[in-house]
């Protein structure tokens, strides 16, 4: 299986998880899905403007979507 079509399938899974798109950008960037390296949560938090406990809270969230949506 491709790269781009990895990046395909879990896009498809948060649109269907319906994952805001804070909690899709968080993701993407801790875990480093659409090709880079994972990054940490106080980057994130500057790249977005957020503080790390809001990181944290929008990681938690959207994980908790992609498990339930996946059953």
């Amino acid at each position: 299986m491709g790269a781009q079509m990895v990046s395909s399938l879990i896009g498809e899974a948060m649109l269907g998880a319906r994952l805001t798109m804070l909690e899709r950008s968080v993701i993407s960037l801790l875990y480093g899905l659409y090709g880079g390296e994972g990054t940490s949560y106080e980057e994130v938090g500057g790249m977005l403007r957020i503080s790390v406990g809001l990181v944290k809270e929008f990681e938690a969230s959207g994980l908790r979507k992609l498990k339930a949506w996946s059953k």
